[in-house]
């Protein structure tokens, strides 16, 4: 029976360390720490928690309400903008997921990063976050809201999901100047939202908004105490080509950054392409600095989704192939790089 508990916590995003930089601005804040383990992504309502078993040891981050589903997830009804609820594609928190969400922060003692819906009104998310804190679940991160420079995002489409309005990266550093001084209260680290890099011609754009979200931070270091990245491989030749070192993560050098999303893509679960994703884990975590974050997606995959399959630890029946993968890779490369980097051991 496997026993890896959590040492790596839900949210497969590995604690991060503020030792200069954008943690300035947050000193009081609780400190993440990757010898607490890695940020996995999860939904409540989607995830069966019985099956949870055997617990993957080294998980010690949950993201939540994470994806593009984050970006169309409300505290309320009466929060929902109304080009959105014409569309229908919107869900509502229940109590039912926050005291979930309790139940796993007691069983397995993990802390959350949450990721701030800024689609929504700044009166509304921070009133949620209050409400999130008031009921004790620990929140260690606020994330910026996801993947903000995707081309859906900057053409404002408002049939794909998460889209509530056209946000270009001039937009969303306003939105941070304006929303992050109201969040500063509550002592949390605050992430911003940078791009990755694939090979395709969005990459123009993925290079713009990075460099206007640098550029802003340079002129107002309180503006974020780090970036996010995620990073996905497997699907077009291009992908596996391009950034084979991840050289976009020293863009914002020496901020901190957390990997709130990464995985490798396959059609099946064959024993050589798993072996294919440990060795991207391995490329992206070798790739971080001291202190850095390394997170995966997704923690559990409800039967009625078609997608992230390949990249679930947990389904139904338990423990995925790609679970089991990961669990031994977390208690021997994670260990060999915390140990490399001179971290403590979850």
């Amino acid at each position: 029976m496997l026993t890896i508990r959590a040492a790596l916590g839900v949210a497969l995003l590995g604690p991060l360390i503020f030792s200069g930089g954008g943690g300035r601005a947050a000193t009081s804040a609780p400190r993440l720490s990757p010898e607490r383990g890695v940020i996995v992504n999860t939904r409540p309502f989607n995830t069966a928690f019985q099956a949870l078993e055997p617990w993957i040891s080294g998980i010690g981050y949950l993201r939540v309400w994470g994806g593009s589903r984050g970006m169309a997830t409300y505290p309320g009804l009466e929060a929902v903008p109304a080009p959105v609820r014409s569309t229908g594609r919107f869900s509502v928190v229940a109590d039912r997921e926050i005291e979930e969400l309790l139940r796993l922060q007691e069983r397995h003692g993990v802390s959350f990063i949450y990721l701030v819906n800024v689609n929504d009104s700044l009166e509304s998310q921070r009133a949620f976050v209050a409400r999130l804190l008031e009921r004790g679940l620990d929140l260690v991160t606020l994330e910026m809201g996801n993947e903000l420079y995707l081309e859906k995002y900057r053409l404002g489409r408002l049939s794909e999901l998460g889209v509530a309005r056209r946000i270009t990266v001039e937009d969303y550093v306003e939105i941070l100047r304006t929303w992050v001084p109201v969040l500063r209260e509550f002592g949390i680290p605050i992430y911003a939202c940078a791009a990755s890099y694939t090979g395709r011609a969005t990459d123009l754009y993925r290079q713009h908004w990075n460099q206007v979200l640098r550029a802003a931070w340079d002129a107002d270091p309180t503006l974020y105490d780090g970036v996010t990245f995620h990073i996905y491989r497997g699907k077009s030749p291009e992908e596996d080509i391009t950034s084979e070192e991840f050289s976009f993560l020293a863009e914002f050098a020496p901020l901190p950054v957390a990997i709130t999303e990464s995985g490798y893509y396959f059609e099946a679960p064959s024993p050589e392409r798993l072996e294919e994703a440990a060795a991207f884990w391995t490329k992206v975590l070798w790739s971080l600095k001291p202190g850095d974050l390394f997170g995966v997606h997704v923690l559990f995959h409800p039967p009625a989704h078609r997608d992230n399959r390949a990249y679930a630890l947990y389904d139904e029946s338990g423990l995925t192939p790609t679970g089991t993968r990961f669990a031994t890779w977390l208690v021997t490369e994670y260990r060999r790089w915390l140990s490399e980097r001179g971290l403590g051991l979850p």
